[in-house]
């Protein structure tokens, strides 16, 4: 957060303010990427409000963290055509439409799924990373 007296421009309340930087980043090969598209807001401009404004390539995958994984937002993103793999929170809710058998050693679940009110099929990923955490991928890359 920014001082009161220097930010009256990013205020979001009487005793705050603050930016938020919503970066695209474009990644061009494995060994190059770059901040491609930024856009600054006040803290209290939530994530997923901003994403359809840096969504504005059509052959791109879009990388998001939980705070995108919304099924209203990937329902639209589906109906257009946007490639997506978002991680989502534990409690996301989908129906299994065929398990897969995971290949490498620290994924648990490599499944076909679809998300209530959809008809597409996507793909669910359970991995556990080094240090032991738990991460939920969901993508309509099924390439």
């Amino acid at each position: 957060m920014l001082p009161q007296n220097a930010c009256e421009w990013a205020a979001v309340n009487k005793d705050s303010s603050g930016v938020k930087l919503h970066l695209k980043l474009a990644v061009a090969s494995a060994d190059e990427d770059f901040p491609e598209r930024m856009i600054p807001s006040t803290p209290n401009v939530a994530d997923i409000d901003v994403a359809n404004y840096l969504m504005d390539v059509e052959d791109a995958t879009y990388i998001m963290d939980r705070g995108y994984g919304y099924k209203t937002k990937m329902g639209g993103w589906l109906e257009i055509d946007i490639k997506f793999l978002v991680r989502v929170r534990k409690n996301f809710k989908y129906e299994l439409v065929k398990s897969g058998t995971p290949t490498e050693e620290n994924v648990t679940q490599f499944d076909l799924v679809s998300i209530q009110t959809r008809p597409e099929i996507l793909r669910l990923i359970r991995f556990t990373d080094r240090e032991g955490t738990d991460f939920i991928l969901l993508t309509n890359r099924l390439d």
